[in-house]
């Protein structure tokens, strides 16, 4: 048994299949196949359904695999144990954030972080918040950058920043706060299903999704940008 096997199955798991999760452990699918098979036969239990498509963990191979991520872990740890006893910031960090922060906040932190710790690779991905917390759960990702609270009790949250919520087209110009009350009837243009900003919107604003049709055209943004265009 050797970290790698371990890594492969955490791999297939996440991709549900063999193909993809050897282009991500960057191995021919022949090599993840055979090394995940001598793992299957040392500890004696199979730890994929190989018929399903795609590819199912079984009850063996869920409980393994929370054992593995263990070990994973704790490999990183080593890994990293010399940079830290040096006082030195180096290694990989996986960092997770919503399509709705990265163009604004990526461009103001990455600069001074990449020059004042050169050794540290940050791989970024924009991701919904549902996809960032299970990536999270699933130790896929180191950090995520979300809107919070995420009511997500297995997570350690710390704050970044507050910024207040604006409302764009409301023609009252003596108004400085605007309440609830004051748009729950009206139509409102808000960002896709699955975008943490439409739930708060919804719940700041006490909107039902009932309240949001009446307009001659459906629009489903994600961007910010094409929502105020």
């Amino acid at each position: 048994m050797n970290f790698q096997q371990l890594e492969y199955i955490n791999a297939i798991h996440q991709y549900k299949h063999f193909g993809k999760a050897a282009e991500h452990c960057n191995v021919t699918q022949a090599t993840l196949s055979a090394m995940v098979k001598k793992l299957e036969e040392e500890l004696g239990v199979v730890l994929f359904n190989r018929s399903k498509k795609p590819v199912l963990t079984t009850s063996d191979g869920l409980k393994v695999l929370k054992l593995a991520r263990k070990g994973i872990e704790l490999k990183n740890e080593l890994e990293q144990f010399s940079s830290q006893e040096s006082g030195e910031i180096a290694g990989i960090i996986k960092i997770g954030i919503i399509p709705t922060i990265a163009s604004s906040l990526l461009p103001l932190i990455l600069p001074s972080i990449l020059e004042k710790y050169p050794k540290l690779h940050l791989k970024i991905t924009e991701a919904t918040t549902e996809e960032i917390l299970e990536q999270l759960n699933q130790d896929q990702l180191d950090v995520g950058l979300l809107a919070t609270p995420t009511e997500n009790s297995s997570l350690e949250e710390i704050i970044c920043y507050y910024e207040p919520m604006m409302l764009y087209g409301v023609e009252e110009s003596d108004k400085n706060y605007v309440s609830g009350d004051d748009v729950k009837n009206k139509n409102i243009w808000l960002l896709d299903e699955g975008n943490c900003f439409r739930n708060q919107s919804m719940s700041i604003c006490q909107i039902k999704e009932k309240d949001l049709g009446n307009l001659p055209f459906s629009f489903a943004g994600s961007s910010f940008d094409t929502l105020l265009n």
